[in-house]
């Protein structure tokens, strides 16, 4: 496997999760405000309710958030919370060290299947 295959699938779930929350965030935004008609036309519609682009929500927050801030700012919010998911999501690296198997790593890393049991003695 290339190393290069696994960076390219974490990024795009990072950016997934992020669109996503973006995405809900928008929908969110728009069911608050009841879905007005100067919302601008919707993308489509799925089963009667109108689904806008991801991105209409930094339009509305500059029009109208001095309509109704406090919507837009937990509007915000949720597209904010999902931008610290996909950062979560990005998984951290086995840091076990080049010198060898550590020995004070057994019962806690080893074990919860974070690093593998191999050695790395050059020799």
């Amino acid at each position: 496997m290339v190393p290069t295959g696994v960076l390219i699938g974490q990024i795009t779930m990072v950016f997934a999760t992020v669109l996503l929350g973006l995405w809900s965030a928008t929908q969110w935004t728009a069911a608050a405000l009841g879905y007005q008609m100067r919302l601008g036309a919707p993308w489509f519609d799925m089963l009667g309710t109108p689904i806008y682009h991801p991105w209409r929500l930094f339009e509305w927050w500059y029009f109208f958030d001095a309509y109704a801030p406090d919507i837009f700012l937990r509007g915000g919010a949720i597209a904010a919370c999902s931008g610290f998911a996909g950062a979560m999501w990005w998984p951290s690296p086995c840091r076990c060290g080049a010198h060898g198997n550590p020995s004070w790593s057994r019962p806690t890393v080893q074990h919860a299947g974070r690093c593998p049991l191999k050695s790395a003695v050059p020799g």
